[in-house]
Protein backbone atom coordinates (compact mmCIF):
# COMPACT_ATOMS: atom_id res chain seq x y z
CA UNK A 1 0.00 0.00 0.00
CA UNK A 2 2.88 2.42 1.01
CA UNK A 3 5.00 1.62 -2.37
CA UNK A 4 1.65 2.30 -4.47
CA UNK A 5 1.01 5.88 -2.46
CA UNK A 6 4.28 6.29 -3.55
CA UNK A 7 4.10 5.89 -7.09
CA UNK A 8 0.21 7.63 -7.03
CA UNK A 9 1.88 10.79 -5.74
CA UNK A 10 4.70 10.82 -8.18
CA UNK A 11 2.17 10.75 -10.84
CA UNK A 12 0.03 13.40 -9.39
CA UNK A 13 3.20 15.39 -8.92
CA UNK A 14 4.22 15.44 -12.83
CA UNK A 15 0.86 16.01 -13.79
CA UNK A 16 1.09 19.06 -11.62
CA UNK A 17 4.25 19.63 -13.11
CA UNK A 18 2.78 19.23 -16.92
CA UNK A 19 0.02 22.00 -16.29
CA UNK A 20 1.76 24.36 -14.69
CA UNK A 21 3.94 24.05 -17.53
CA UNK A 22 1.19 24.38 -20.19
CA UNK A 23 0.09 27.76 -18.23
CA UNK A 24 3.24 29.15 -18.00
CA UNK A 25 3.45 28.56 -22.02
CA UNK A 26 -0.10 29.61 -23.09
CA UNK A 27 0.89 32.56 -20.55
CA UNK A 28 4.11 33.77 -22.49
CA UNK A 29 2.47 33.12 -25.58
CA UNK A 30 -0.19 35.77 -24.77
CA UNK A 31 2.40 37.94 -23.44
CA UNK A 32 4.05 37.70 -26.43
CA UNK A 33 1.31 38.10 -28.80
CA UNK A 34 0.22 41.07 -26.19
CA UNK A 35 3.56 43.03 -26.86
CA UNK A 36 3.57 42.52 -30.52
CA UNK A 37 -0.05 43.85 -30.76
CA UNK A 38 1.06 47.33 -28.77
CA UNK A 39 4.01 47.52 -30.63
CA UNK A 40 1.67 47.35 -33.62
CA UNK A 41 -0.11 49.97 -31.81
CA UNK A 42 2.26 52.46 -30.94
CA UNK A 43 3.69 52.21 -34.76
CA UNK A 44 0.64 52.60 -35.74
CA UNK A 45 0.29 55.85 -33.34
CA UNK A 46 3.45 57.00 -34.36
CA UNK A 47 2.26 57.19 -37.77
CA UNK A 48 -0.96 58.68 -37.01
CA UNK A 49 1.09 61.47 -35.23
CA UNK A 50 3.63 61.85 -38.39
CA UNK A 51 0.76 62.54 -40.10
CA UNK A 52 -1.11 64.92 -38.01
CA UNK A 53 2.10 66.61 -37.48
CA UNK A 54 2.53 67.42 -41.22
CA UNK A 55 -0.63 68.15 -41.61
CA UNK A 56 -0.24 71.50 -39.16
CA UNK A 57 2.64 72.07 -40.55
CA UNK A 58 1.79 72.26 -44.13
CA UNK A 59 -1.40 74.19 -43.16
CA UNK A 60 0.09 76.48 -40.88
CA UNK A 61 2.72 77.60 -43.91
CA UNK A 62 -0.89 77.39 -45.88
CA UNK A 63 -2.33 80.31 -43.94
CA UNK A 64 0.79 82.31 -43.58
CA UNK A 65 1.23 82.25 -47.41
CA UNK A 66 -2.69 82.77 -48.03
CA UNK A 67 -2.81 85.80 -45.72
CA UNK A 68 -0.49 87.75 -46.96
CA UNK A 69 -1.14 87.12 -50.70
CA UNK A 70 -5.14 87.31 -52.14
CA UNK A 71 -4.91 84.38 -54.55
CA UNK A 72 -7.44 85.09 -57.41
CA UNK A 73 -6.71 81.33 -58.49
CA UNK A 74 -8.42 80.50 -55.36
CA UNK A 75 -11.53 82.67 -55.50
CA UNK A 76 -14.61 80.50 -55.46
CA UNK A 77 -12.51 77.71 -56.45
CA UNK A 78 -13.86 74.28 -56.20
CA UNK A 79 -12.15 71.62 -56.33
CA UNK A 80 -9.28 74.14 -54.83
CA UNK A 81 -6.64 75.12 -56.03
CA UNK A 82 -2.71 74.98 -54.12
CA UNK A 83 -2.82 77.58 -50.97
CA UNK A 84 0.77 78.39 -52.23
CA UNK A 85 -0.15 79.09 -55.54
CA UNK A 86 -0.21 77.31 -58.85
CA UNK A 87 3.65 78.15 -59.40
CA UNK A 88 4.77 76.68 -56.31
CA UNK A 89 5.77 73.44 -55.24
CA UNK A 90 3.29 70.39 -55.57
CA UNK A 91 3.79 69.30 -52.07
CA UNK A 92 5.38 69.69 -48.89
CA UNK A 93 7.32 66.91 -47.25
CA UNK A 94 7.49 67.28 -43.48
CA UNK A 95 8.88 64.21 -41.25
CA UNK A 96 8.79 62.02 -44.66
CA UNK A 97 5.28 62.52 -45.15
CA UNK A 98 4.36 64.49 -48.62
CA UNK A 99 1.42 66.44 -47.80
CA UNK A 100 -0.70 69.26 -49.58
CA UNK A 101 -2.79 72.10 -48.82
CA UNK A 102 -5.54 73.51 -51.43
CA UNK A 103 -7.09 76.29 -50.76
CA UNK A 104 -10.71 78.18 -51.32
CA UNK A 105 -11.45 81.70 -50.91
CA UNK A 106 -15.22 83.10 -50.43
CA UNK A 107 -14.91 86.56 -50.72
CA UNK A 108 -17.92 88.75 -48.30
CA UNK A 109 -18.80 92.03 -49.81
CA UNK A 110 -19.70 94.78 -47.65
CA UNK A 111 -18.97 97.47 -45.51
CA UNK A 112 -16.18 95.82 -43.91
CA UNK A 113 -14.62 93.41 -46.14
CA UNK A 114 -13.05 90.25 -45.83
CA UNK A 115 -11.90 86.88 -46.89
CA UNK A 116 -12.92 83.29 -46.07
CA UNK A 117 -10.46 81.18 -47.17
CA UNK A 118 -11.20 77.11 -46.69
CA UNK A 119 -7.91 75.13 -46.19
CA UNK A 120 -7.93 71.31 -46.78
CA UNK A 121 -4.98 69.66 -46.27
CA UNK A 122 -4.53 65.70 -47.52
CA UNK A 123 -1.84 63.37 -48.14
CA UNK A 124 -0.58 64.12 -51.32
CA UNK A 125 -1.87 60.90 -52.67
CA UNK A 126 -5.37 62.49 -52.38
CA UNK A 127 -7.01 64.04 -55.29
CA UNK A 128 -8.28 67.99 -54.25
CA UNK A 129 -11.49 66.66 -55.17
CA UNK A 130 -11.19 64.50 -52.89
CA UNK A 131 -9.78 66.40 -50.11
CA UNK A 132 -12.15 69.07 -50.46
CA UNK A 133 -14.58 66.53 -49.33
CA UNK A 134 -13.02 64.47 -47.02
CA UNK A 135 -9.81 66.15 -45.90
CA UNK A 136 -7.21 64.98 -43.15
CA UNK A 137 -6.90 68.42 -41.39
CA UNK A 138 -9.48 71.24 -42.61
CA UNK A 139 -9.08 75.13 -41.42
CA UNK A 140 -11.16 77.77 -42.17
CA UNK A 141 -9.69 81.10 -41.40
CA UNK A 142 -11.39 85.10 -41.87
CA UNK A 143 -8.99 87.35 -43.07
CA UNK A 144 -9.49 90.94 -43.05
CA UNK A 145 -7.99 93.20 -45.91
CA UNK A 146 -9.28 96.67 -44.55
CA UNK A 147 -7.62 99.34 -42.61
CA UNK A 148 -9.14 101.15 -39.65
CA UNK A 149 -10.53 103.49 -42.04
CA UNK A 150 -12.31 100.93 -44.08
CA UNK A 151 -10.36 101.34 -46.84
CA UNK A 152 -9.43 98.10 -49.32
CA UNK A 153 -5.53 97.11 -49.21
CA UNK A 154 -5.07 94.32 -50.70
CA UNK A 155 -5.89 93.27 -54.74
CA UNK A 156 -6.42 89.68 -55.94
CA UNK A 157 -2.50 87.96 -57.54
CA UNK A 158 -3.39 87.03 -60.95
CA UNK A 159 -2.92 83.36 -61.60
CA UNK A 160 0.76 82.17 -62.39
CA UNK A 161 1.86 85.37 -60.41
CA UNK A 162 4.19 85.72 -57.96
CA UNK A 163 3.91 89.37 -56.50
CA UNK A 164 6.82 91.58 -57.39
CA UNK A 165 8.90 93.03 -54.83
CA UNK A 166 7.56 96.52 -55.22
CA UNK A 167 3.71 95.24 -54.32
CA UNK A 168 2.34 97.88 -51.98
CA UNK A 169 -0.67 95.79 -51.22
CA UNK A 170 -1.18 95.80 -47.57
CA UNK A 171 -3.05 91.82 -47.37
CA UNK A 172 -4.14 90.74 -44.33
CA UNK A 173 -4.26 93.31 -41.77
CA UNK A 174 -6.47 90.83 -39.47
CA UNK A 175 -6.68 87.03 -39.34
CA UNK A 176 -8.80 85.23 -37.23
CA UNK A 177 -9.10 81.48 -37.44
CA UNK A 178 -12.65 80.10 -37.29
CA UNK A 179 -11.99 76.42 -37.08
CA UNK A 180 -9.28 73.94 -36.82
CA UNK A 181 -10.67 70.52 -37.43
CA UNK A 182 -8.89 66.91 -38.17
CA UNK A 183 -11.70 64.88 -39.96
CA UNK A 184 -13.97 67.40 -40.57
CA UNK A 185 -17.08 66.99 -42.56
CA UNK A 186 -18.18 70.05 -45.09
CA UNK A 187 -21.96 69.77 -46.32
CA UNK A 188 -22.45 68.38 -49.62
CA UNK A 189 -25.52 69.59 -51.96
CA UNK A 190 -27.06 66.05 -53.62
CA UNK A 191 -29.96 68.31 -55.52
CA UNK A 192 -31.54 71.36 -56.23
CA UNK A 193 -34.68 72.65 -57.56
CA UNK A 194 -35.45 76.47 -58.75
CA UNK A 195 -38.76 78.44 -59.72
CA UNK A 196 -38.72 81.62 -60.97
CA UNK A 197 -36.37 83.16 -63.63
CA UNK A 198 -32.66 84.61 -63.29
CA UNK A 199 -33.52 88.36 -63.82
CA UNK A 200 -36.97 88.07 -61.39
CA UNK A 201 -34.58 86.61 -58.64
CA UNK A 202 -35.40 82.53 -58.54
CA UNK A 203 -36.37 80.21 -55.54
CA UNK A 204 -34.44 77.45 -54.96
CA UNK A 205 -34.23 74.27 -52.64
CA UNK A 206 -31.48 72.51 -52.08
CA UNK A 207 -31.47 68.84 -50.36
CA UNK A 208 -28.25 67.10 -49.27
CA UNK A 209 -26.00 66.72 -45.85
CA UNK A 210 -24.48 68.68 -42.87
CA UNK A 211 -26.59 71.83 -43.17
CA UNK A 212 -26.58 72.46 -40.03
CA UNK A 213 -25.13 75.78 -38.42
CA UNK A 214 -25.54 77.44 -42.32
CA UNK A 215 -24.16 80.59 -42.50
CA UNK A 216 -24.57 81.02 -45.98
CA UNK A 217 -26.12 80.16 -49.55
CA UNK A 218 -24.54 81.54 -52.84
CA UNK A 219 -25.03 80.96 -56.62
CA UNK A 220 -22.20 80.68 -57.93
CA UNK A 221 -20.92 80.86 -61.40
CA UNK A 222 -20.42 77.66 -63.65
CA UNK A 223 -17.86 79.65 -65.51
CA UNK A 224 -14.33 79.51 -63.82
CA UNK A 225 -13.47 82.48 -65.34
CA UNK A 226 -16.09 84.26 -63.94
CA UNK A 227 -15.75 82.76 -60.35
CA UNK A 228 -11.85 84.15 -60.86
CA UNK A 229 -14.34 87.88 -60.47
CA UNK A 230 -16.90 86.79 -58.05
CA UNK A 231 -19.42 86.52 -60.09
CA UNK A 232 -21.14 84.94 -56.91
CA UNK A 233 -25.05 86.26 -55.82
CA UNK A 234 -25.58 85.70 -52.09
CA UNK A 235 -29.09 84.54 -51.30
CA UNK A 236 -31.04 87.81 -49.67
CA UNK A 237 -32.80 84.96 -47.03
CA UNK A 238 -32.17 81.41 -46.34
CA UNK A 239 -33.58 78.75 -44.23
CA UNK A 240 -32.32 75.83 -43.47
CA UNK A 241 -34.65 72.33 -42.04
CA UNK A 242 -32.58 70.58 -39.92
CA UNK A 243 -29.14 69.25 -41.65
CA UNK A 244 -30.33 68.03 -45.14
CA UNK A 245 -32.71 71.02 -46.61
CA UNK A 246 -32.42 74.59 -47.14
CA UNK A 247 -34.43 76.90 -49.10
CA UNK A 248 -33.23 80.45 -50.06
CA UNK A 249 -34.47 83.68 -52.34
CA UNK A 250 -32.01 85.00 -54.69
CA UNK A 251 -31.30 88.28 -56.06
CA UNK A 252 -31.87 89.44 -59.58
CA UNK A 253 -29.28 87.69 -61.73
CA UNK A 254 -27.44 87.33 -65.21
CA UNK A 255 -28.72 84.47 -67.05
CA UNK A 256 -26.88 81.43 -67.05
CA UNK A 257 -25.60 78.14 -65.47
CA UNK A 258 -24.64 78.35 -61.39
CA UNK A 259 -23.80 76.13 -58.42
CA UNK A 260 -25.39 76.57 -55.43
CA UNK A 261 -23.07 76.49 -52.41
CA UNK A 262 -24.05 76.56 -49.00
CA UNK A 263 -21.19 77.17 -46.32
CA UNK A 264 -21.58 76.79 -42.93
CA UNK A 265 -19.08 76.33 -39.90
CA UNK A 266 -17.62 73.53 -41.60
CA UNK A 267 -17.32 74.55 -44.52
CA UNK A 268 -18.49 74.96 -47.66
CA UNK A 269 -20.04 72.43 -50.03
CA UNK A 270 -18.22 71.46 -53.08
CA UNK A 271 -19.31 73.05 -56.68
CA UNK A 272 -20.27 69.61 -58.06
CA UNK A 273 -22.98 68.64 -60.78
CA UNK A 274 -25.88 67.91 -58.64
CA UNK A 275 -25.64 71.56 -57.31
CA UNK A 276 -26.14 73.00 -60.69
CA UNK A 277 -28.84 75.04 -62.19
CA UNK A 278 -29.83 77.41 -64.93
CA UNK A 279 -32.13 80.13 -65.13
Amino acid sequence: MTRRSRRDDAGATLILALVFLVVVSATVIGLSSWAQGDLNSTRSFEGAQNFQSAANSATQVAIQYVRYNFLQESLNASPPTLCWASNGPASLPFNSVNVDSWCSTRLVLGTNEYRIVTISTCLSSATRAACEQAPLLQAIVKVSDTDQSGNWTCSPVPSGVVLPPSNTDTCGQGLTILSWAFGASPPAVSAVTVSGGCASGPTISASGTGFGNAVAVDAVSASIANRQNNVVYPASSFNATGTSQVSAVLPSMIAGSYYIRVSTSSGSSALVPASGFSC
